[in-house]
């Protein structure tokens, strides 16, 4: 493998997280006094598809900046539509608004005492061996809260040459803008990166679109096998990857 550069996605391919993304909805919802445990989960993942259908639509009409999303009031008419699809439709924008801010303290803080998300032990080991020989390493994400803080209280930040986050349609994979600015930052030609992820149809597309060499981890989601691209190297865990250059 002729590669200088190792690029990782985050979620589900070296960080873990405490529960599923619909789960964290119902328990966020709570805490601000929403009760949505009456609801089936196929009717919460309907609405928060109809959501996120919103969403893509409102960031691109809108041509928002690369990292929309940071602030609770960006969220007010994308939450809005979420609980309008569920028949709550009575909420004041406050409650809206400090939805948002809840989910983004349960779902981004980094610092709480039990975190949404963490990088997973082989995840560390992986990224400090390769940075050990001389390999540069850099994260490239799908989302719209600044992954630094997670990563330096991981303790490995100091290792990466290159951080890009973004959920904005156009900009978030599997377009390949975040990992060609990653390659640049890192001054290595994207045809001498690898980039790890553990999605098909976002990380390794990407990659593709991108000319680099596409990585499909499957600890997460092994389903994923079943419809990766005949090229695509396909490895259970990212520490493989060192047992892969080894050999």
């Amino acid at each position: 493998m002729e590669v200088d550069a190792f690029i990782f996605d985050l979620h589900h391919t070296i960080t873990e997280t405490s529960t599923d993304f619909t789960t964290l909805v119902i328990d966020v919802a709570e805490k601000v006094g929403i009760s949505l445990r009456e609801y089936d989960r196929s009717e919460l993942q309907a609405a928060l598809l109809v959501a996120d259908k919103f969403m893509k639509g409102l960031q691109v009409k809108n041509n928002v900046d690369i990292h929309w999303g940071t602030k609770p009031e960006h969220w007010l008419e994308v939450n809005r539509t979420l609980f309008n699809e569920l028949g709550i439709d009575s909420l004041t924008d406050d409650k809206l608004i400090n939805f948002e801010r809840e989910w983004k303290d349960t779902a981004f803080n980094s610092n709480a005492e039990f975190p949404f998300e963490w990088l997973t032990e082989d995840g560390r080991r992986t990224l400090v061996e390769l940075h050990q020989m001389k390999y540069k390493v850099g994260v490239c994400t799908r989302r719209h809260d600044d992954p630094v803080p997670l990563l330096m209280k991981s303790g490995i930040f100091n290792l990466l040459s290159s951080v890009q986050w973004t959920g904005v349609p156009g900009y978030a994979k599997p377009s390949p803008y975040t990992l060609i600015i990653a390659a640049s930052e890192m001054n290595v030609n994207p045809k001498r990166c690898a980039f790890v992820g553990n999605d098909v149809n976002a990380d390794i597309i990407a990659a593709q679109r991108a000319e680099m060499i596409p990585i499909l981890v499957t600890w997460a989601n092994p389903d994923e096998e079943k419809i990766a691209p005949a090229d695509v190297l396909i490895l259970e865990s990212p520490i493989n990857i060192i047992d892969h250059l080894r050999h």
